[in-house]
């Protein structure tokens, strides 16, 4: 009986790295995006740091899969008669990484950082083009409403 006293444990710890990679498993490493433009119709490319270019859309609307990463998209369109733009889609972390702390521990934050699966994009992104000859709306910070006078 005491010889096999180290299969319960081996089976935890099987179970650990089976189960490691939360995020993996659960929401995979990649991501199908929705990408668009005012005016529809523009050729867009998503960049990456360090990746360069992950994917295009030859006319929007339309959906690219791009594998998840921590690093943000640069989406940059541009159309005949428009000025290119360029818009974010910021990486955030997914929800799901959190049940690495309760099941995977470190094996399974290391297997979602690694492979990307800790983080998500905005499912949609519209990049609003500017026609030629017009210059970009300046932004206007919002103003503190005023407090009454009572």
């Amino acid at each position: 009986m005491w010889k096999y006293r180290w299969v319960k444990p081996l089976q935890a710890c099987t179970v650990f790295l089976v189960l490691g990679g939360c995020a993996s498993i659960t929401k995979g490493t990649t991501q199908t995006v929705a990408i668009n433009s005012t005016p529809q119709g523009a050729n867009c490319v998503l960049n990456r740091e360090g990746d360069g270019t992950i994917g295009t859309v030859a006319l929007t609307p339309g959906n690219v899969q791009i594998s998840k990463s921590s690093k943000n998209i640069q989406v940059t369109c541009d159309k005949a008669g428009y000025q290119p733009s360029t818009a974010v889609m910021n990486s955030e972390l997914e929800v799901m990484s959190a049940g690495n702390l309760i099941f995977g521990g470190i094996v399974g934050i290391a297997i979602d950082a690694g492979t990307g699966a800790m983080n998500k994009y905005d499912g949609a992104i519209t990049v609003p083009l500017i026609p030629n000859g017009q210059s970009a709306p300046q932004y206007t910070p919002p103003t503190k409403p005023k407090k009454p006078i009572s």
